[in-house]
């Protein structure tokens, strides 16, 4: 159990980034007010792109990313 237990750490913590990250969009498309969604998409934007950053490693080595995108 000792072994596997950072690799389910890494995955519980997936888990919830995607989940907070779906449930945002819909929260996203469902929001009424215009000015409300404006600063809601630019701060999931914020968000996903922090996400990316502290994980550039693993996007850069699968290709998901390009050196220039990471740079």
């Amino acid at each position: 159990m000792y072994e596997e237990s950072d690799a389910i750490q890494e995955v519980a913590q997936a888990f919830g980034e995607r989940y907070m990250l779906e449930n945002s969009l819909i929260a996203l498309k469902n929001c009424p007010m215009p000015n409300a969604k404006v600063i809601l998409e630019k701060v999931i934007f914020l968000h996903s792109l922090s996400l990316v950053r502290k994980e550039q490693g693993w996007y850069l080595m699968h290709g998901k990313i390009s050196p220039e995108a990471a740079a």
